[in-house]
């Protein structure tokens, strides 16, 4: 009996310690995501970083833009996510990211498909584009577009530099010292209003006793 109490003892988390672990829990998968992200762009700049075939891209211009009417895919400053594809699957409508002559990654739609000197090349156009794209070849395409996410962009672009890595880093530190410091305020809080409870008493038993002792001398 005495040591299943020892044991319930020994894993009873304080509020601290359960702070700390939901921060890593948040966190480090980020912390993680974002440092493979960031060392494979270092090492091959010229391929998408990708996770599980997924990789991130900052939306830097508005040719495929929502706002300008249909079709419409994806903003200015939107986070996107492209998945690794096979390009014997690709078809026309198909928006894919593909990385251009001047080593920049460019994601626009499909219009068609051609040949060039026997070489089937894509005519890739974006939306609101004044005109098609170079031919793109199949070895220069990244991905296919999935999704979005609004506005995210310059968020995820900033926490890949070094100070959004430090800044990334020190942010679950920051919060752990913030409740750290909370929680001892508040039970130091407690400790004061329990000596506070305690002085009172001691000042009301005393005052009793002496107003006893003053009628035992009145009596007297």
């Amino acid at each position: 009996m005495e040591e299943k109490q020892l044991n319930q003892k020994k894993f009873n988390l304080s509020k601290l310690d359960i702070a700390g672990i939901i921060l890593v829990l948040v966190f480090l998968p980020i912390i993680i995501i974002n440092s493979i992200i960031v060392i494979k762009g270092m090492v091959n700049p010229e391929k998408v970083p990708t996770i599980c075939g997924y990789g991130p891209l900052l939306v830097i211009s508005d040719s495929m833009d929502l706002e300008y009417g249909d079709p419409g895919a994806f903003n200015k400053n939107d986070l996107i996510i492209i998945k690794e594809i096979d390009v014997n699957d690709l078809k026309e409508n198909d928006i894919i990211t593909y990385i251009g002559k001047d080593k920049k990654f460019v994601t626009h739609r499909i219009k068609r498909f051609e040949e060039i000197d026997g070489v089937t090349v894509i005519r890739t156009k974006g939306d609101f584009s004044v005109s098609e794209d170079e031919p793109v070849y199949f070895d220069q395409v990244q991905g296919i577009y999935v999704t979005r996410i609004p506005g995210m962009g310059k968020l995820v672009d900033f926490i890949q530099k070094p100070v959004g890595v430090i800044i990334l880093l020190g942010i679950p530190i920051l919060i752990y010292l913030a409740i750290d410091f909370f929680l001892k305020s508040k039970d130091k809080e407690k400790v004061d209003a329990k000596n506070a409870e305690l002085e009172a008493e001691i000042a009301r038993l005393k005052a009793e006793q002496a107003a006893k002792e003053e009628q035992s001398s009145s009596n007297n």
